[in-house]
């Protein structure tokens, strides 16, 4: 079975059209409405009645959208596990602390870091002002904690980096 293809399936229901669907999972409704198509006649079932555009799920593919919801699920899960332990941190983190800490515990913390995630590059910022993000969203605001050295190593996002 093509796990595409149930992919195809599962987001159709969930989204209600085919056109639903491939906005979701962009791809072409044309591209979904094959997948679903073959998901169908790989299984010898008929999972949706087609009146024009209007797709209705039929009893069997009710009952067939509760394993297959149970298998997106699973995948999202592995997907969610595995990322979990990638080493593909990666991207850009400003950090703007005081002079002091930015002088004598960043160093040391920031090189544990990197050591540990070539693909994060850190910016620091010594300054007494803190960095406000709320014009800028794209940007990850670390105004939430302080930033002594103990609260840092505190923090999950600092745990994680330190500790894995």
């Amino acid at each position: 079975m093509d796990w595409n293809h149930v992919r195809a399936f599962v987001a159709t229901v969930r989204s209600g059209s085919l056109s639903g669907a491939a906005r979701a999972l962009g791809q072409t409704q044309p591209t979904i409405g094959r997948k679903v198509e073959a998901l169908e006649a790989q299984l010898g079932v008929v999972l949706f009645e087609r009146e024009g555009r209007r797709l209705t799920l039929t009893p069997t593919g009710t009952a067939l959208f509760e394993q297959a919801g149970a298998m997106s699920k699973a995948a999202e899960l592995l997907s969610l596990a595995a990322s979990r332990h990638s080493d593909d941190i990666a991207g850009t983190v400003k950090i703007t602390a005081s002079d002091m800490l930015s002088l004598y515990d960043l160093p040391r913390i920031i090189a544990q870091i990197a050591r540990k995630t070539p693909g994060l590059r850190l910016e620091i910022v010594a300054s007494f002002k803190s960095l406000n993000c709320n014009h800028c969203p794209e940007k990850f605001s670390m105004n939430a904690f302080s930033f002594g050295s103990e609260s840092m190593r505190r923090n999950s996002f600092f745990k994680f980096l330190l500790n894995s």
